[in-house]
């Protein structure tokens, strides 16, 4: 008997062998180190980027972002569902399900990387077409290179998937972290010594194809029980949620694209690249806050499906609870930051050419924090397989939005402006009921109107600050010497900042208890 249950251990290799609260906080901490170092290379070699090869290419780089955002909707949200999919088995060890589901994962996403070059190929044909007035050179080969990084991560990348829904995403983390690293170092030698758009591109499809060969090795010697070989069925009951979480996902997938990959390709098209430029410099910034935040909440949610599994109402809403008010602490200092610092950093960074008005920086600030306010109550659709209710909803996002922005664009003439409203409006507008009713009826059993209230006032509290503190932060850049109105920012931050850390926590006392005791103690 002894011998049995030795074998099965060995079998089972790193299958749910840590604590849900020991893996939680790995994932967290290794994400709090390794994302913002990755945001300061990914600076350093966007500064690079501008002194080399300037502003136009630089917006053509924002472009092709967006462009790959419209073919990425061939995935069709198959990856987020099979992850979904994934979370209880791990938690079961149910080592055939587990099997039925990769060997399934992985022929999708060889037809979808093959979806995805088709779409690319003609995306380039059609490339002139976004862009207003003259096309760089190389252009079109610049974005087969491109759309080609994307192909090659399809191939190799459900073992990632595995790893993430283990709750062991900080090897995910660790691996994206190394090979960034040394992409980015050779990506600057390139520009600086070469000045080749082109190679910069080939060492980024080069890094994707090492770093994912990599994290194949480790699964596949780590997890033991893998057998890509063996013919097995998804089990019927688990095909038919997941085939309802695909329609679901599909719609939310459109949603999403829409909202948030639109917005460079209208103003190339109607603008010119210029402001693609100026616009894609504000969105890394922003753009990098977003996958740190992504990656803590990443951690997570593999937690949140695992709590699932236990089945205790009481306990999963106010995990939510506690969750939504740590997030919104969180994004609200964050962007009280980029309120205060973002424009003066811009401008020393990139330069005076490349910096906006004031009022577009907090527009921009402004849809940060409310498309980050969202992020927990997508956690739970996500690791609750709730994408089914998410057709109608996605649908009318897109269509708000598109429709919002060409109209401010086309006929109020509002430019950017236009674009960053017409994103916002339609967030705010669809969004945020849309998802609380979700979360709050199908996930953990809640009032809705109460959390939508919640979010409502968080937001009125977030225009106030983000709009009041990005105005005084402009004057004090125009009207005080550097160094005085760097210490002024500074002291604003810091009493802003613990202002809402004593109010969150005399507001909600458990999150204190939270944070200091059950999670660092763990």
């Amino acid at each position: 008997m002894a011998m049995t249950e030795r074998t099965l251990d060995e079998d089972l290799g790193w299958l749910n062998s840590n604590s849900r609260a020991k893996s939680a906080k790995r994932n967290v901490l290794v994400s709090v180190i390794a994302q913002p170092l990755t945001l300061i290379l990914t600076f350093i070699v966007r500064t690079f980027f501008i002194k080399y090869l300037g502003q136009q290419y630089l917006g053509l780089n924002g472009l092709y972002t967006n462009l790959l955002s419209f073919l990425s909707f061939a995935e069709l949200g198959i990856g987020v569902a099979i992850a979904a999919a994934l979370y209880q088995p791990v938690a079961e060890k149910k080592i055939e399900t587990i099997n039925a589901l990769m060997i399934f994962f992985k022929k999708i996403y060889r037809i979808i990387g093959s979806v995805v070059f088709i779409g690319g190929i003609i995306l380039t044909c059609l490339l002139p077409t976004f862009i207003k007035g003259e096309m760089p050179d190389n252009a079109q080969l610049g974005f087969v290179l491109f759309f080609m990084n994307s192909v090659a991560s399809y191939f190799l990348v459900t073992n990632r998937t595995l790893l993430a829904a283990d709750q062991k995403q900080y090897l995910n983390v660790l691996n994206q972290f190394g090979f960034s690293f040394i992409q980015q170092v050779l990506q600057i030698m390139i520009l600086v010594y070469l000045h080749n758009f082109l190679l910069y591109l080939v060492v980024q499809i080069i890094s994707t194809i090492l770093s994912n060969f990599w994290i194949s090795v480790v699964v596949k010697k780590n997890y033991p029980f893998l057998n890509y070989k063996q013919k097995t069925i998804v089990p019927i009951d688990v095909l038919y949620r997941m085939k309802n979480n695909i329609v679901g996902m599909m719609s939310a997938k459109f949603g999403g694209i829409v909202l948030t990959g639109t917005d460079n390709i209208i103003l190339s098209s109607f603008i010119g690249l210029a402001i693609v430029g100026k616009y894609s410099n504000y969105m890394l910034i922003i753009n990098g806050v977003t996958v740190v935040l992504g990656a803590l909440l990443g951690g997570i949610t593999a937690t949140i499906g695992n709590l699932r599994s236990e089945n205790n109402k009481y306990i999963e809403g106010k995990y939510f609870n506690n969750l939504f008010d740590a997030n919104s602490l969180l994004i609200l200092i964050i962007s009280v930051g980029l309120s205060i610092f973002l424009v003066p950093f811009v401008k020393i960074w990139a330069g005076t050419d490349y910096v906006f008005p004031w009022i577009i920086s907090a527009l921009i600030i402004f849809t940060f924090f409310t498309n980050q306010l969202r992020q927990v109550g997508i956690s739970y659709i996500v690791a609750y397989e709730l994408f089914g209710f998410l057709k109608i909803k996605s649908i009318i996002e897109a269509l708000t939005n598109l429709l919002l922005s060409l109209f401010f664009v086309l006929v109020l003439k509002s430019g950017i402006i236009g674009v960053l409203i017409g994103t916002l409006l339609s967030n705010l507008l669809v969004n945020f009921y849309w998802e609380s009713k979700i979360v709050t009826v199908h996930a953990i059993g809640s009032n809705t109107g109460r959390h939508l209230l919640k979010m409502i006032v968080r937001t009125i509290g977030a225009f106030t600050l983000i709009f009041v503190l990005s105005f005084l932060s402009s004057k004090i850049d125009k009207e005080i010497e550097y160094k005085l109105g760097l210490f002024i920012n500074i002291l604003i931050f810091i009493t802003v900042s613990v202002l809402l850390i004593v109010i969150s926590f005399y507001r909600n006392p458990s999150l204190k208890d939270l944070l200091f005791k059950r999670f660092l103690r763990n």
